[in-house]
């Protein structure tokens, strides 16, 4: 958009005459340094040396940011509207991202906080605190065992009836734990389980009885932890890693979950996969692989779920990738394509155990959520 206004002799910047502008700091400017060295303040339209960032807006001029905006007492940016909570005055977007609304008062609440005057009745014998983690009990035989962590949002007047359903199921299978990334619900958290103890006798019906409850997963996540020892070698380590990382695209599908930072596929760690197998660990534990836990492997890719086959598809899929990799040679690597993930559906597909996962396969084969993530 061409800066008209009042004309001036001569622009102080580059001296030079013609139809200039007079900025915020009233010092006359013409088009050409305007655009070079100021910026259009998105509500009045005047040239600001001096701009300042908002929520939704884009730059502001001082005028326009002490007139009509407020700063958020958590990204410290300008917003319009701001809504009061038990940490300050924060932006919707702040609100949305860190905060949940009380069950039991109209109070907004950053995650994982309790609400200073509802905490008494919020609290729950059943829902233990974010670090409690007891010694593991295997259920099973075999050498490679799985648990995994399922984050649920429960209905805000119904959290403790969702626990006593959800912990009437697990019995001593699992426990419950807060989740400061939960604006009102719990993670249901297993002991670990080899593959097919988990299908055949982990409680699947809990899955349904929590949805006829009113809870739902639409913005959580499911993580799943292979026990390290269930590797040959490092070697066989990275050969996983690999299968994980060049196929992200139909990982990522299966996950119904897109890269985001909570669990990131980014091309440093891929590239990182020999020393993790080696084992140095990421500087983040928001990785698609987190490999800092000491005795596991963290698949966090998956979204959560209340449908029992997408579980059971996301334990296949941290199952099968281990089993399938163990014994992949270089022959199959370099000659046989054995990478690739065509070779790995079919791999999967000639093992009935994996029928979930060989399900949701051929369900994505042929969606356009599919297409796009490849």
């Amino acid at each position: 958009m061409p800066i008209t206004g009042e004309a001036v002799s001569t622009c102080c910047h580059c001296e030079q005459p013609g139809e200039l502008r007079v900025a915020e700091s009233d010092n006359p400017v013409c088009q050409e340094c305007a655009e070079e060295s100021y910026e259009t303040c998105s509500c009045c339209e005047n040239v600001t040396s001096d701009g300042y960032l908002s929520v939704g807006y884009g730059i502001l001029c001082g005028p326009c940011a002490e007139h009509s905006f407020h700063r958020c007492d958590d990204c410290d940016e300008l917003t319009e509207f701001r809504t009061s909570t038990n940490c300050g005055e924060v932006c919707d977007s702040c609100r949305s991202e860190w905060y949940y609304e009380c069950s039991g008062c109209p109070e907004w609440i950053h995650r994982g906080d309790d609400c200073p005057d509802c905490a008494d009745d919020e609290r729950s014998d059943l829902i233990l605190d974010y670090g409690y983690k007891p010694r593991p009990v295997l259920h099973g035989e075999g050498k490679l065992f799985l648990g995994f962590e399922l984050e649920i949002e429960t209905p805000r007047r119904g959290r403790e009836e969702c626990a006593e359903v959800a912990q009437h199921y697990l019995g001593r299978l699992g426990y419950l734990k807060e989740d400061g990334s939960i604006g009102c619900g719990f993670e249901v958290v297993t002991h670990p389980m080899t593959y097919k103890w988990g299908l055949e006798r982990f409680p699947w019906q809990l899955l349904d009885d929590l949805a006829q409850a009113g809870c739902d997963t639409e913005d959580t996540g499911l993580h799943v932890h292979i026990n390290r020892t269930a590797f040959d070698s490092p070697a066989h380590v990275y050969r996983w890693m690999q299968l994980i990382y060049r196929n992200a695209g139909h990982v990522i599908a299966i996950a119904r979950r897109r890269s985001n930072n909570w669990a990131a596929f980014n091309d440093d760690d891929r590239h990182r996969a020999k020393h993790f197998a080696k084992g140095d660990a990421n500087t983040s534990r928001y990785s698609a692989i987190n490999t800092l836990p000491s005795a596991t492997y963290e698949l966090r890719v998956f979204a959560a779920s209340l449908h029992p086959r997408h579980v059971q598809a996301a334990l296949g899929l941290a199952a099968a990738s281990v089993e399938y990799t163990r014994h992949l040679s270089v022959a199959d690597i370099v000659g046989r394509c054995g990478w690739d993930w065509p070779a790995f559906a079919s791999w999967v597909a000639d093992h009935d155990v994996y029928a979930p996962l060989h399900h949701e396969i051929q369900e994505i084969q042929h969606t356009e959520e599919f297409a796009c993530a490849c």
